[in-house]
């Protein structure tokens, strides 16, 4: 089973059900099966095989730690919201994957942090055979 995970304009394909991989690539951050989508990117989920639909296993939305898209603490690192309904209501089932804004209104309606802080989405997802 094959999985593309976008990193802003850059694909990578992985040989896993899900990326087990640490890298940085084109300013996005696999670590584990989550990926790190900061507020000026996009999630984007797709499968490689025809027969097969994206099924979401973790979203995460807030400031969940210093790192890529988090520089500085300011007081809100932490602050986060299980945003895994959200995704899947969008994604999971979905035979051409999909594509979200991290700014878009239903994330963002999730409110997990002060509205003057950015906010960015740690996300896994994997493919699954569809019907």
């Amino acid at each position: 089973m094959h999985l593309n995970v976008t990193f802003s304009t850059v694909n990578c394909t992985c040989m896993l059900s899900v990326c087990i991989i640490a890298l940085e690539l084109n300013n996005a951050v696999v670590t584990g099966d989550a990926v790190e989508y900061c507020q000026q990117e996009k999630f984007t989920a797709r499968c490689d095989q025809p027969n097969e639909v994206v099924l979401m296993e973790s979203a995460r939305y807030g400031r969940m730690a210093i790192g890529r898209c988090v520089r500085q603490d300011l007081g809100y690192v932490g602050c986060t919201v299980d945003a895994l309904p959200t995704l899947d209501a969008h994604c999971s089932g979905q035979p051409g994957g999909c594509e979200l804004s991290i700014m878009d209104p239903t994330l963002r309606s999730l409110k997990p942090c002060p509205m003057d802080v950015t906010w960015h989405l740690e996300a896994a997802f994997t493919c699954v055979p569809g019907k």
